[in-house]
């Protein structure tokens, strides 16, 4: 039954309810319509603010900043109030608003309430905010608002003038109640009272009252300000980075601490400014033992406190023995099955951390079966071993990480029973004197055959039976060998196992080293009898060669008389050959400059010795002039990038230099590195770009073995590791857009640009750079489809950058199949030929392409300013050729042709915007050329400057161009231009000109020179609007000039007898 009305019962949880209404008439026709209600039962909520937070206001107009919240139906009206009860009617929203607090007395507290309602009239709870009545604020002018103060602070406030005494009072943070500090009533300095701080480090609230004679109050003033009477509390944290040998101590604690002064005893260390309140160092020459550190604070108004830390610095390695393998001792000895090798650990300082590993063959690493913190051992299975030698050695570590080995072990693995085994030597090792071959071989060898051979092909047989062993090795032959008479040098040992039938059994080799050459060494400085300039406590560099190809220790001496007063010795890292330095010695302060003697001795690993060689004669004078101590490399004021050797010269004595950077004062100075090794020259080699660019200040100080400073030198330099970009360059321009990626329907296209002074040198597909001013460019030929065109550029500190253009060549011609239906031919430049229904009878291909004035051979008219491609070289005039495949055709109906252009056409100055009087958009038309008069004729055409195109109708094709008429003027003066300057090899120029009356016209071309290469005109007549085309070929007519400058002369002579002349370069290039 059809009702008007229908009541819905809506259900707060689903909030939403769509009624679904269907009628139906008597036909059985349906319709259906819907409707969609929100429930919205939820209070709106907002809050209110007071003149943006302020404690106290001057006047009684306030402003109220207002937010509102709904989720639902959204707020739409406001109600103010001064007392929660007399509400204001509902006004429109506003994010903020004027209102004016109820009267009240000086210091009283006024409160504003606020609420909102919704859309449906829910009504929020009441938002409030408060401030204070201060019509008379009292400013206290010291201390100032957060100050920080201490001990007995003076408060000082400024008061109305009717004041007669001023009520200064204070309270803690956490406190609600003032205590009095005191009253000024004389004003003597000022209204200021004295107060005597609390014993506290917390924020305290300072109020001044003023009042008149009457005791009536004039206003009041609050501040808050930090007291601070007790010591900065810290704590020292040590880390250590046993990696790198260094520790990092963090100071945390107080927050108000202003500077810190870390020390440990007398040392002074300097603060990290990349740590907060922290250092680092680096402690790889400190002594092993117990260390205090201390870091002393002090806060922003003074007070200092301490805070140590006692740490163990422990650079001593720990000690690891192999004790014995199956309880024997552990040498060359055969291994077969499990094996227990043990072994002891210790460390002086700390205990040994973790469990001690095996490593064999230097690479497996295996934990300690057993370990009790000072003896261990390994259970070895030697099965899972291939049989051969095998090396043994212990690894552990101390609880601050340094790292203790024992010696390497070497041993021999048998499980299986090779036929023959040379136990000894090991391969490779180096022998001299008299050597025992040891060989184990089977059961049934009768005897072993012993040779010796350099090549593996000639041997020189040593004892062809050998001795067999009873007891180590099982089963062993043993020979000796006397080297001597051997000539140095690599050797091959074979041993031959033969049974007692003389069959041979089997056989190995190994390869070993001879050495049984004593060194020889010869000192080259000091010189004997030769006087060495030093000074007093220094050192005494000694220098000398020596040959020897397997150094073991090398030992200096310098004695007075029978007393050595001197010595250094080096047994690691001495290298095999020719050496000639050694580490400086220290020479002990004489009493006396006098003479002394020298002695080297040079021992090799087959323990030979050099012939004890003695200097005597050796002068030592402390009288020395001190060489200048200069930074000679990076210059100063220079500029640095990448990794940069800074090189030092500097007096003798110098024992090692630290280097330093900092900026303009001597306090931000950090040691950067530093160089103790003088004789490949004081030097360091620094990277850069561990830091931001910038001006520093590279300082050097050279130190004396006992540490004291002989010299130092400061330069500055400028750090640039900042690879130049695009912005750098200034302006590069790829023409016709600066985009990186874009289309062109030639294909030639302009690059040019400049670059800054910054800039060192550009490389951008053979694009020169002049380095004069920094301009560039260069033509790019482009391929049909993608070109890509980079741009390289490296600035004076050497860093590189690029940029990278994207550039799609379509060529701008199209060749189409028209019947008599019509059709339209579009060029992919955007112009087009709208040929309409039966304008042709039958088929025809038309051919539309866009052509440039690339070799001269166009005709122009000196009377028509035709469009050109500025972006193209040469600025070419752009024509639009369109045919069809039988010449001369004549359309039955007119043909509607669109030819487009650019803003580029007439930009000759390439800086994207027309250039203002070139060319008038509105007076452009188009011209076709007719070949049969050799003239251009106007066609009336219509130009659409929003679309950049220009139309008109047309019955037969041609050539067209798009350009104006330039109007005639009477000309006053010689007018000489050349359509293209410079032009390339297989292109032409046009020299057109304009007199100002008729004469006889001469051009000539010359070389730099002055000698004649072209006559082109020789007094031929001409008047206005002329032109003369020259395809850079010589007078001779079959070559080329050369690619350069030439200068042209352009002479006229009048019928009056008048001249003038015009001598102008112009420029051929490939």
């Amino acid at each position: 039954t059809l009702v008007l009305t229908y009541t819905y019962i809506l259900d707060p949880a689903t909030n939403t309810r769509m009624v679904y209404y269907t009628i139906q008439d008597k036909a059985g026709n349906v319709a259906t319509y819907t409707d969609t209600i929100i429930l919205d039962t939820g209070s709106p909520t907002g809050t209110i603010i007071i003149d943006g937070g302020a404690n106290y206001t001057q006047d009684r107009e306030v402003v109220l900043s207002l937010t509102w919240d709904d989720d639902i139906s959204g707020v739409e009206w406001v109600q103010y109030s001064n007392d929660n009860i007399n509400w204001t009617s509902w006004e429109a929203l506003v994010s903020q608003k004027i209102w004016v607090i109820e009267e009240l007395e000086i210091g009283s507290i006024a409160t504003v309430y606020y609420r909102v309602k919704d859309r449906v009239g829910n009504i929020s709870q009441v938002a409030s905010d408060t401030i204070t009545y201060n019509p008379n604020i009292i400013t206290i002018v010291q201390p100032r608002e957060g100050e920080h103060i201490k001990g007995i602070a003076k408060i000082v406030a400024i008061c109305p003038s009717d004041a007669r005494y001023a009520v200064f009072e204070q309270r803690r943070q956490d406190s609600i109640t003032y205590q009095a500090i005191g009253t000024d009533t004389d004003q003597q300095d000022g209204w200021s009272i004295f107060w005597e701080t609390p014993i506290d480090e917390a924020t305290y609230t300072i109020k001044a009252t003023a009042y008149s004679e009457n005791n009536y109050l004039l206003g009041l003033g609050i501040i808050s300000v930090l007291v601070d009477n007790q010591p900065p509390i810290g704590t020292l944290t040590i880390t250590p980075s046993p990696a790198s040998r260094t520790i990092t101590g963090i100071l945390t604690g107080s927050v108000d601490i202003k500077s810190v002064l870390f020390e440990c005893g007398t040392i002074t260390i300097a603060y990290d400014s990349n740590l907060p309140f922290g250092f680092m160092l680096d402690i790889i020459s400190w002594s092993p033992g117990t260390y205090t550190f201390s870091a002393t604070m002090e806060d922003f108004v003074g007070n200092k406190g301490t805070a140590a830390i006692d740490i163990l610095i422990d650079n001593e390695q720990p000690l690891a023995k192999i004790i014995s393998i199956d309880g024997d001792y552990p040498g060359a000895k055969i291994l077969k099955g499990s094996v227990t090798i043990e072994f002891t650990g210790k460390d002086n300082l700390t205990k040994i951390f973790g469990t001690p590993t095996i490593l064999i063959d230097g690479t497996a690493e295996y934990p300690a079966s057993y370990w009790d913190g000072e003896n261990g051992t390994y259970i070895w299975n030697t099965g899972r071993w291939e049989d051969g030698a095998h090396t043994l050695q212990i690894i552990l570590y101390d609880s601050v990480g340094n790292c203790g080995q024992s010696h390497v072990i070497l041993v021999n693995v048998r499980n299986t029973q090779p036929p023959v085994v040379i136990l000894s030597p090991i391969p490779e090792s180096l022998l001299s004197g008299t050597i025992s071959i040891l060989v184990s071989a089977p059961e049934s060898t009768k005897y072993v055959a012993f040779a010796v051979g350099t090549s593996g092909e000639t041997w020189f047989g040593l004892d062809k039976t050998g001795t067999r062993t009873m007891d180590y090795p099982e089963n062993g032959w043993e020979v000796k060998w006397n080297t001597r008479g051997f000539d140095d040098g690599k050797w091959i040992i074979l041993a031959e196992a033969y049974s007692i039938t003389n069959k041979l059994i089997g056989s190995a080799t190994t390869n070993i080293i001879l050495d049984n050459t004593e060194p020889v060494i010869r000192l080259i400085e000091p010189v004997e009898g030769f006087p060495i300039k030093t000074r007093e406590n220094s050192v005494i560099s000694v220098f000398f060669s020596y040959t020897e190809k397997h150094p073991s220790l090398l030992t200096i001496l310098v004695l007075d008389g029978t007393k050595t007063i001197a010595h250094n010795t080096i047994s690691d890292g001495l290298p095999s050959g020719c050496i000639t330095s050694f580490e400086p010695l220290v020479i002990p302060k004489p009493t006396n400059n006098g003479t002394y003697t020298l002695e080297i001795i040079l021992k090799d690993r087959c323990g030979y010795s050099s012939r004890d060689i003695k200097y005597s004669g050796v002068l030592v004078d402390n009288t020395i002039i001190i060489e200048p101590f200069t930074i000679v490399s990076p210059d100063d004021w220079s500029l640095v990038s990448g990794t940069r050797t800074i090189k030092v010269v500097g007096p003798e004595g110098i024992r090692w230099i630290n280097f330093m950077l900092g900026t303009e004062t001597e306090s931000s100075f950090i040691v950067i590195g530093s160089d103790s090794y003088i004789y490949d020259g004081w030097g360091y080699a620094w990277d850069t770009k561990q830091h931001i660019d910038g001006e520093y200040m590279v300082r050097v100080i050279g130190y004396d073995l006992w540490d004291k400073p002989l010299g130092s030198d400061t330069i500055r330099v400028t750090i640039d590791n900042t690879p130049p970009d695009m912005e750098d360059l200034g302006t590069i321009t790829l023409i016709p857009k600066r985009t990186e990626y874009l289309e062109i329907y030639f294909d030639n296209i302009v690059i040019k640009g400049s670059v800054n002074t910054g800039v060192a040198d550009i490389s951008l597909n053979g694009i020169k750079i002049d380095p004069i001013d920094g301009k560039i460019w260069n033509i790019i030929p482009l391929i049909e489809g993608t070109n890509t065109i980079i741009l390289r550029f490296r600035d004076m500190a050497g860093n590189e950058g690029s940029y990278t253009y994207t550039v799609v060549y379509i060529q701008p011609r199209i060749t189409m199949e028209v019947n008599d239906n019509g059709g339209i031919v579009k060029n992919p430049n955007g112009s087009t030929v709208e040929i309409p229904t039966d304008a042709m009878l039958e088929g025809r291909r038309i051919a539309f392409n866009m052509v440039l004035d690339k070799e001269g051979k166009m005709p122009i008219d000196s009377n028509i300013s035709f469009l050109k491609a500025h972006y193209l070289y040469g600025s070419p005039i752009v024509f639009y050729e369109i045919t069809t495949d039988r010449g001369g055709y004549v359309f039955h109906k007119p043909v509607k042709v669109t030819l487009a252009y650019d803003d580029s056409n007439w930009d000759k100055n390439l800086n994207y915007v027309k250039d203002e009087g070139e060319i008038d958009e509105r007076r452009l038309c188009v011209f076709w050329y007719d070949e049969i008069g050799r003239k251009w004729i106007k066609i009336e055409s219509l130009v659409n400057p929003a679309s950049n195109t220009i139309t008109f109708f047309t019955n037969h094709l041609s050539i067209f161009a798009i350009g104006q008429e330039i109007i005639q003027s009477m000309i006053s003066k010689l007018d000489v231009y050349l359509t293209r300057n410079p032009f390339k090899f297989g292109q032409e120029t046009t020299f057109v000109f304009s007199l100002p009356e008729p004469g006889r016209v001469y051009i000539r071309i010359f070389d730099l020179s002055g000698d004649l290469v072209r006559e082109l005109l020789d007094g031929v007549h001409y008047t206005t609007g002329s032109s003369v085309n020259w395809n850079g070929l010589n007078d001779v007519g079959d070559r080329y000039v050369g690619s350069g400058i030439y200068i042209y002369q352009f002479r006229v002579e009048y019928y009056d007898g008048k001249k003038e002349q015009i001598i102008k370069p112009i420029g051929v290039v490939k």
